[in-house]
Order: C-alpha cells, then structure tokens, then sequence
C-alpha cells in the first residue's frame, strides 16, 4: 500500500479551491473598495491563507510524509504569529520579501492569531484528499494553474485602502523599524515604490575616496542586489541592513519616474534606532531621515539635513592623462613554471606582450628549431626585463605565494642574475624597499571591469642608500656596491574599492604593485 501523500490532490479540492478565490477576490477587489467592511476583508485574507498556504508549501518542497506535512503547517503558524505580534520579525519578514522584489508593508495585529484554529481544519481536510491522489487521474493544466495563481496570491500585496484606521479590528500600527538611516515618503497621498542598492558585503572600500565623489565612484558593480520597498504615504523604510557593520557605508536609491541618487554617510554620523513605520508630521522626522517628495522637481526630490544625497553622476568626468585608471591589461602574467634546473632552448617574443619559452633539462646540443605548439613556459612581462637567451642554464623557483624568481648567468658580464617577478602579496627583492602613495593632484579614477576604483601612484624605491621613484611603464636603476637592480615597473596605483571574486590583482584596498627586479651582482 502506498503511504506516501500526494500534496498537489488538495490543489484540486473545492476547499481549497474556495479558499484560494476567497482570498483573491478579497486581496484585489474587496480590500480598499468600501463594499465590505474593512475588519471583516482583514480577517477573511487572514483565515482563507491558513487553508490555501500550508497545501501549496506541501506542493513546492514536495512534502511526501505526514512528518514532512506537520512541518508545512508549523512553519505558517510561526511565521504568521510571529509577523502579528513582533514589530522586529514584521520587519525582517518586510527586508526578506524585499529582496525577491515582493515586499510586503504589515500591519502588526494580535487579533489575526485568531485565523490560527483554521490550521487544523487544513490538516483534517486536505490530508485524506493528499492520501488518495495516488488514485486520482492526474489534471496536469489544473494543478499548475492552481499551483501559480496560489503563489501569486500569497505574495501579491493589494493596494492600500484610503484610510488605514479602519483596516483591522484590532489595534493598526505601522511596523517600526531598525534604521541608522531611512527613507520617508512625503506623498500624503500616493505611495512609492523605492529600490535601494547598498554595497555590496563582499567589497572592500576606502572611504575616504568614496566620500571625495560618491554620484561618480559609487556605481552598479559594487552594489548588492536591490530590496524594493513600497511604501504607503508618509510612511518609512531602513537604506540598508543594520546586522552588518563598516566604518561608513553607501547606497544607490532609484523610484520610477524620478532622478536616482546616492547615500553617503559615515558610521559615527548616526546611530541605529527604532524609528516609528508612519510619520505624518513632518517636525517629527529626525536628521536620519532621507526625505524623497515625488512631487517635487530635480534634486529636490531629495532632502536630506545632514547633506548625504548626491546626484547620480551620468558620464561623470574621469581622470586623464597620467591619473587615468590603469587596466588589467599591464599586469603580469605567466602559466605554471617549469620549475627547476632547465636550460632554455628557445625564446621568442610576440605582439600579444608574452614570451613562449620552451626549455630541456640541459643534456646534449640545442635542438635545431623549436617544435610547434611546444610551449613550456608563457610569460607576460616588459620585452626588455627578460634578458635570458637560448642556451642559458636557468634554475626557476618560487617566490613566496604569488611570485617567481629566475636565476641564472649574465651572458656579457658573466654576473649571477636574478629575475624576481613581484605580484599580489609577493615579497620584495631583499634590501629593496617599495612604497606607493597616491600622486599628487590623481583623483580615484573607475576602472574598466568589476566596478575597481583605483589612484595613479607613484612608486618610492630605496636600494641600500640609493633612492629613486618611478610609475608604471617606467624602469627605475639602482646599485649597492657591486649589486645593480633594474625595477621594472607594470602595475602602480592604490585601490580604493575592489571586489575580490570579481577583479583580478590583490582583493584588498592599498597598495596594487607589480614589477619586474633584475639583479645583477
């Protein structure tokens, strides 16, 4: 005998089916309309979800065990319970639907618990139809039609009534919410519907460099996903996550039909409190508050008394010349050395910046030409920082996490010579000290991919007493005693915002070297 339930049977039943077109004719046409009274559609929407929920849970995680359905039912009864007599879990329920771009605006009331008997009447009724669907011809149009138009019912929100009081027979308050900085519609009339991008929690950011041009700097890619929020009037709603802490935060705010803009503040600006759902005097809206007034014109529909709304700049003016961002095209480059004592036995340098260097283990005569697509090692660097030719004895070895060193003998001078490629968190060549500050007069400039912003800097080298600086694309020569040192430098500039599973280089803000040391000595 097959003990197994069937949860898409009670999408068939005429209980359910009851349930679910009580509830989206209440939601969408009773609701607001004056017909019926606003306590009776509060409740009714209130005990046809008890029925139409628990079986359309059951029917999406594919419930096939009484267990597995006593579980469907304990999650709507704590979930509904909590949302009608916790302000807190009212609003996080609010931020979660947000993000899958349903949100939702509660009402906490304690008298809708009293829906919560209707549970039962869901588990006596649907579980004997659940058990014989077994035997039912399947009805594939109907279940997938009732199943789509139950999900769309349980998520959509109808529309706000004209007035609020006399929507619940209980006692009406707006949720509160956790905000250090929230948005307020000032429509007294119409509600709004919002979008909020913050950044994105993977980043790293300067905030410092952020603050000098948020509307330029403070772009998509370094953005989370949006929350939308539809807010009734004069009513309120968090910019951004308050479990999550940094030194200063951002975010981007867009509403259809009106200019987007961006929040900039610092952590020490505000402090995070519970601010009331609806505010209807404006005298009582705080400096935390980001005032949006769809009814006004430009950059007025923003306001903002401690100055953290900036215009979204539209092909805002880059950096140019020497401080533009530097792409990841410059950057070093190479495939799996061939690690080891090896002799080279052919180099050749081509258009795309990369040797092809093939090598042998030293024994008997060079081979005459090199075989094609035998490529043992692939190096981007600068043409002239290479100095090996064919036939040099090379021993290859790792330097550090992130770095490469090639030893071997200077074919004119016959000096030991070594070839450090530095990149990420490679160490330096012992005794060179390398520093990057900012130049002077460079403003944070926005790279090409991953939304990296980044300043031109200038490279201060220190070789034993000698000292020299040197940006990218230049070669800085420095000596200490017998020892001469050629740094070849690919990469110079700090990084003020990156993502680290997105951008390539080092995923920290700082300093982004990478450089090419010849060391003759």
């Amino acid at each position: 005998m097959d003990s197994r339930l069937h949860p898409v049977a009670a999408l068939r039943s005429p209980l359910w089916i009851g349930a679910l077109a009580a509830l989206v004719i209440n939601d969408h046409l009773l609701k607001g309309a004056g017909i019926v009274p606003a306590p009776i559609t509060g409740k009714l929407s209130d005990f046809a979800g008890m029925l139409v929920a628990p079986a359309l849970l059951a029917v999406l995680v594919r419930a096939r065990r009484r267990e597995a359905l006593l579980l469907c039912h304990l999650a709507i009864a704590v979930v509904f319970a909590a949302i009608n007599v916790s302000p807190t879990a009212a609003a996080s329920w609010s931020r979660l639907m947000g993000l899958v771009g349903v949100p939702w605006q509660i009402t906490v009331d304690p008298t809708d618990l009293l829906a919560l008997p209707l549970l039962l009447l869901s588990w006596s009724a649907f579980v004997p139809v659940m058990s014989g669907g077994a035997q039912l011809r399947p009805r594939r149009l109907i279940e997938s039609s009732s199943t789509a138009i139950g999900v769309l019912a349980c998520v959509a929100t109808s529309p706000p009534p004209d007035t609020w009081e006399g929507d619940t027979d209980g006692e009406l308050r707006y949720t509160p919410i956790t905000a250090d900085v929230y948005i307020h519609n000032a429509d007294p009339d119409d509600e709004l519907v919002v979008r909020i991008r913050e950044l994105s929690p993977d980043g790293e950011f300067d905030c410092d460099a952020l603050e000098s041009d948020p509307g330029r700097l403070v772009t998509s890619a370094l953005l989370a996903p949006a929350i939308t929020w539809t807010l009734p009037p004069l009513t309120n709603a968090a910019v951004r996550d308050t479990s999550r802490s940094a030194p200063c935060y951002a975010a981007l705010v867009e509403s259809d039909g009106l200019p987007s803009a961006v929040l900039f503040w610092r952590a020490s600006m505000f402090v995070t409190q519970e601010v009331e759902g609806r505010i209807d005097d404006p005298s009582e809206l705080d400096d935390a508050a980001v005032i949006i007034d769809p009814r006004a014109l430009g950059p007025d529909v923003y306001e903002s008394a401690r100055g953290i709304v900036y215009p979204v700049a539209i092909d805002g003016e880059e950096p140019t010349g020497s401080c533009a961002a530097q792409g990841d095209g410059e950057r070093l480059a190479w495939s799996e050395p061939p690690y080891g004592a090896v002799r080279l036995t052919s180099v050749e340098y081509g258009v795309d910046g990369c040797f092809a260097l093939r090598v042998d283990d030293g024994e008997g005569e060079l081979p005459p030409a090199p075989i094609a697509g035998s490529v043992d090692w692939y190096l981007c660097v600068p043409e002239d920082s290479f100095p090996f030719v064919a036939g040099d004895q090379l021993v290859i070895g790792a330097k550090g996490g992130a770095g490469v060193v090639v030893r071997g003998v200077d074919p004119d001078t016959e000096q030991a010579l070594e070839v450090h490629l530095v990149r990420a968190n490679a160490p330096n060549v012992e005794g060179l000290s390398v520093v990057a500050f900012a130049a002077p007069g460079c403003a944070p400039a926005l790279e090409d991919t991953c939304g990296t912003i980044s300043t031109h800097a200038v490279l201060e080298l220190a070789f034993g007493a000698d000292e020299t600086s040197a940006e990218a694309g230049q070669v800085a020569h420095l000596s200490d005693g017998d020892a001469q040192l050629d740094v070849h430098v690919a990469v110079a500039k700090r990084r003020n915002a990156v993502l680290p599973s997105c951008a390539e280089g080092p995923g920290w803000v700082g300093a982004d070297i990478e450089y090419v040391a010849v060391l003759r000595q």
